[in-house]
């Protein structure tokens, strides 16, 4: 199967609709690859690149960026969230049917659309051996490269997934694939890890302020964190304390302004306390408003199947938009990626389009009115089509918090416990947010230094950091102030 869908990339062609129906086994025995009616086919000399606009790909369906196209429990991530895709989208999807073929079950296997979409997007699916525990271990490690959630982690050929899977059944026949682990080495092993957590000296381990940042679990905290003063450390051992005091995993959430240092964090608590932190809720503000945006679409207000437009879409509608309005090169007008900045920084700043161009674009304080028309044509277009910009998924999730009592109760009730790293690199939206999440407790804990807030041109502000004491009157303020990091000649300098 693999080679057949390597045959079909080698002709530019993107299938898009991987699934166990769509592959065959016929009576003399040649695998085939069904039913390409929504394949996109891309050009010869751009096979290597995404498959992009119209000017870039021949379209064998009639689609268009940011539509959703295939079956939901065999698509990738960038299918599900409508951004264009490659030959290493077909990857993600071979990878769920070979999951499937190994373990008998799909790996985002949920009860309806809507979970499965979660899943497929942020959650990572259970080891194949874990299920049957007679398969090979390297075949978790193809099955993981096939299944990553960005398309840079995966394999970039169907063609390397094809040789590797040749040479685990080579080794099979030859008898030099090692089967995984039997499954009562494995409950031993889960039952012996609580142990370990309970054995974890806080005391010894952490510094004074960190043990108190550490031990303090209930009410606001505002952690004011240094460089090189151990921030990281002490979110890992907070997370370990919380799981290790009986709080549910699930009801912690980790914000950070990356997927992959959130990952990092949890698996360095899991590997402090136990598996269970594992399963503490980590991702980055968009990530957790598309979540939400999806699990909760009627009381958000939007629709069911939205699209997510990147940069590079929202500055084509910019334009797109730009055009019909007829507001030409004959004029100085901003171009579309500084319009696009300008509508950006609007919504992360929660300030009016007149007070962002006098602050910032002062050259452009003339076209205010043409900009405000735009502004408004863009925004019903999104409205009217189901479209949402990044900006627009902290926005909506906002507007759905401040305007459903019960969805804000849901959440908010969902996660007991809410940590954000580099707090001083969020904006005015994301601390909004972060108020309104805590509806029903003030259970926030937030890490940060105003000195090391480096986002100001995407809208973050140092001063949530000190504001964050209006924002929640009751909240304690722990500073941590001994370098790990520097010689003490660089400290006294800095000092």
């Amino acid at each position: 199967m693999a080679e057949g869908l390597a045959k079909a990339h080698a002709h530019g062609i993107i299938h898009r609709d991987l699934k166990p129906e769509n592959l065959i086994i016929s009576r003399d025995g040649y695998a085939k690859i069904l039913d390409f009616g929504l394949a996109k086919l891309v050009e010869r000399r751009e096979r290597a690149l995404v498959a992009d606009s119209a000017e870039k790909t021949r379209l064998l369906v009639k689609t268009q960026p940011g539509t959703i196209m295939g079956t939901v429990n065999y698509m990738s991530p960038e299918q599900l969230l409508g951004r264009r895709v490659d030959l290493r989208s077909d990857v993600f999807s071979f990878g769920v049917v070979l999951y499937e073929m190994f373990a008998g079950r799909r790996p985002f296997a949920s009860e309806n659309r809507i979970d499965t979409m979660h899943a497929i997007l942020h959650e990572e699916p259970p080891p194949a051996h874990a299920i049957k525990s007679d398969l090979p271990l390297v075949l978790e490690r193809i099955l993981a490269k096939a299944l990553a959630k960005t398309p840079k982690e995966r394999y970039q050929k169907i063609k390397e997934l094809a040789a590797e899977l040749k040479a685990l059944k080579r080794d099979m026949e030859l008898g030099r694939a090692a089967p995984a682990p039997a499954k009562p080495r494995l409950v031993l092993r889960h039952a012996t890890t609580p142990a370990r957590a309970r054995r974890i000296d806080y005391e010894q381990e952490l510094n004074e302020s960190q043990y108190k940042a550490v031990m303090t679990a209930d009410g606001p905290l505002l952690i004011v964190a240094g460089a090189g003063t151990g921030k990281t450390r002490t979110l890992v051992y907070r997370m370990a304390r919380l799981v290790e005091t009986g709080v549910r995993p699930e009801s912690a959430l980790l914000l950070t302004f990356t997927r992959r240092a959130a990952a990092s964090m949890l698996a360095r608590a899991a590997a402090l306390a136990d598996e269970r932190c594992q399963r503490v809720s980590g991702g980055t503000f968009h990530s957790t408003a598309h979540s939400v945006l999806r699990k909760f679409p009627e009381l958000a207000g939007v629709g069911r199947n939205f699209t997510v437009l990147d940069g590079s879409d929202t500055e084509d509608l910019i334009d797109l938009l730009r055009r019909q309005m007829r507001l030409t090169k004959d004029r100085r007008f901003p171009r579309k990626r500084t319009i696009c900045a300008i509508f950006s920084m609007i919504v992360n700043k929660v300030i009016p389009l007149e007070e962002a161009l006098d602050q910032f674009y002062p050259q452009f304080t003339d076209e205010r009115a043409t900009l405000a028309e735009l502004f408004n044509a863009f925004e019903e277009f999104k409205r009217s089509h189901h479209m949402l910009t990044y900006d627009d998924l902290l926005l909506r999730l906002r507007e759905a918090l401040e305007g459903s009592a019960e969805l804000c109760q849901r959440l908010s009730e969902q996660y007991r416990y809410i940590m954000v790293d580099e707090y001083q690199d969020t904006n005015k939206l994301q601390a909004q947010i972060v108020r309104l999440m805590t509806a029903t407790h003030d259970n926030v804990a937030v890490v940060g230094d105003e000195c090391q807030s480096i986002y100001s041109f995407r809208g973050a502000s140092f001063k949530n950091m000190l504001e964050f004491p209006e924002l929640f009157p009751n909240a304690q303020i722990i500073k941590l102030e001994e370098n790990f990091r520097s010689a003490q000649p660089i400290l006294d300098v800095a000092n």
